[in-house]
């Protein structure tokens, strides 16, 4: 899990996009201390409030979370 990196630039993580398992989570709008907030959708837009220790990896252009989409269902607001 990502909790290892305790000195993660978690900043670096803001506007990648965000996908679950088996889902599109949209892209992170904001980054606090325990959760990463992501944004869905064009007119119906969705924030998902996903907790930092379900991140699976990061990388230059995504965000993996390690959760599905019905999982996700739960974060949804």
């Amino acid at each position: 899990t990502m909790e290892n990196h305790v000195n993660e630039n978690w900043h670096e993580a803001l506007k990648k996009s965000a996908r679950g398992i088996d889902t599109d989570l949209g892209k992170v709008e904001e980054v606090d201390t325990n959760h990463i907030i992501t944004t869905k959708g064009l007119v119906r837009k969705h924030k998902f409030h996903l907790p930092k220790k379900i991140v699976d990896s990061i990388d230059e252009n995504r965000i993996l979370f390690n959760l599905t989409e019905d999982e996700a269902e739960i974060y949804k607001s």
